[in-house]
């Protein structure tokens, strides 16, 4: 059982989430990314999510999971990558190179993803492109420091700054600001 958990939770290599995410939400600007905080293009059924504008009957019912904040998609990604038994061959490959001592490179690993879409390896092969002509992959050797969250949030104007200013203030007070980092979960 250990040895199965260890297998299914590992790392995804930070440029290849990055180069998803760009490609399955448009670089944040498809209407599933802008109205849903969908950056990975999940799929869901039962009436939740965002409806696509062209449905095709052959797949059912289906919607793109909508999110309350990107954070909670990302997580939705890796759970869904580190789960379902369509990534499995993501998950061998990661398996291997781990067992053989190999970095987890993006690149190596987007060819793990043949599943993600129905376009197969034509995916993986703009996959890759993202990857390379972004240089996502200089993010896979990336490490987080431990220190403070901190946001910045920036606006056009200084009335704009200062309406924000108030704004957060007034959130911190009421502890509305509080219960938003409590369900973003980043610890």
């Amino acid at each position: 059982m250990i040895d199965d958990l260890l297998r299914r939770v590992d790392v995804i290599p930070p440029g290849l989430a990055l180069g998803q995410a760009a490609y399955e939400s448009g670089y944040g600007t498809s209407r599933f990314g802008v109205e849903g905080n969908s950056l990975f293009g999940q799929w869901t059924y039962g009436g939740d999510g965002i409806k696509p504008k062209e449905q095709r009957r052959s797949k059912g019912d289906h919607r793109i999971k909508a999110f309350d904040w990107p954070f909670d998609s990302v997580r939705g990604y890796y759970i869904n990558l580190m789960s379902h038994r369509a990534y499995e061959d993501f998950r061998a490959l990661r398996a291997d190179l781990r067992a053989a001592g190999k970095p987890l490179e993006s690149l190596t690993l987007a060819d793990g993803l043949l599943s993600y879409s129905e376009r197969g390896q034509a995916y993986v092969d703009t996959l890759k492109g993202i990857i390379r002509a972004n240089k996502l992959d200089i993010a896979d050797a990336a490490k987080f420091r431990d220190e403070p969250i901190r946001f910045i949030v920036t606006e056009q104007t200084r009335e704009e700054a200062e309406a924000t200013r108030e704004e957060l203030a007034r959130m911190r007070a009421s502890g509305e600001l509080a219960e938003i980092l409590e369900r973003m979960n980043l610890d």
